[in-house]
């Protein structure tokens, strides 16, 4: 089995997308893209992704290229090296052309060449623009009081909201806090937009209080929002105290 480097463990360790080259490869040994996909809006969140490529040996050119699906049209040349050493190769993908233009959201390859004279290797890999944030907005929680201990009262709550722009691949998480600190997740799947509405209980035990609830939209290039509720848990419900009359 052939052993893989010390720098090569870590990167996958550090939980990086990466693509080893083919088995037969003699050039490029592997190529990381930290995040294929980006959202390039300055919120500082996933704007660009670090592109790495390793050299076991020494070539005569490496070059990584920005292309469309088609592969007709060369927005950008990324790493341009002649006579490139053995060793990390890095770059910069940050959804502009070579004019420093953002491109259209959307997908696109990056292309990497690389030749030593006599063996040539082409590379190709995908990555995707996205500016769209899934947005998640809480509509209402039922009953906004929630008393499981008490017959005739609901069973569970209902937390509902709408969600706009959710796709493939993205994640919704929804999360009920205690008064405590201890955090559970709703399970769902839900996977469309629209309204929706899952649903929550405590046991007859549960601590009363303030509980929080934390929905939150996210996709794969770092665009996300949230949103907060709460529900009023009483476990105990009223007491009756019986007051003896005073004497006349």
């Amino acid at each position: 089995m052939k052993k893989i480097s010390r720098a090569l463990w870590l990167l996958l360790l550090a939980g990086y997308l990466l693509f080893p080259a083919a088995s037969r490869a003699e050039i490029i040994e592997y190529i990381v893209i930290h995040y294929p996909s980006i959202s390039p809006n300055g919120d500082g969140t996933r704007d660009s992704s670090l592109v790495e490529v390793n050299l076991p040996g020494p070539a005569l050119q490496l070059a990584v290229t920005l292309e469309d699906t088609l592969r007709t049209t060369v927005y950008d040349t990324l790493l341009g090296e002649s006579d490139p050493a053995a060793g990390l190769h890095t770059t910069t993908w940050n959804g502009t052309n070579s004019l420093g233009f953002l491109l259209p959201e959307g997908e696109y390859r990056l292309v990497f060449f690389a030749t030593d004279g006599d063996t040539t290797e082409t590379y190709v890999r995908n990555v995707v623009i996205d500016l769209t944030t899934p947005v998640v907005a809480l509509d209402r929680i039922e009953p906004g009081v929630y008393t499981p201990d008490i017959a005739g009262t609901p069973e569970n709550v209902l937390i509902y909201f709408d969600l706009v722009g959710l796709q493939d691949r993205d994640t919704l998480t929804v999360k009920v806090t205690d008064p405590l600190g201890l955090t559970e997740s709703i399970s769902h799947d839900i996977t469309t937009d629209g309204l929706h509405s899952v649903s929550w209980s405590a046991e007859e035990s549960a601590e009363d209080g303030l509980y929080t609830v934390d929905l939150r939209a996210s996709d794969e290039a770092g665009n996300a929002s949230s949103d907060r509720g709460f529900i009023n848990v009483d476990t105990k419900g009223p007491e009756l105290v019986v007051i003896d009359p005073v004497p006349a």
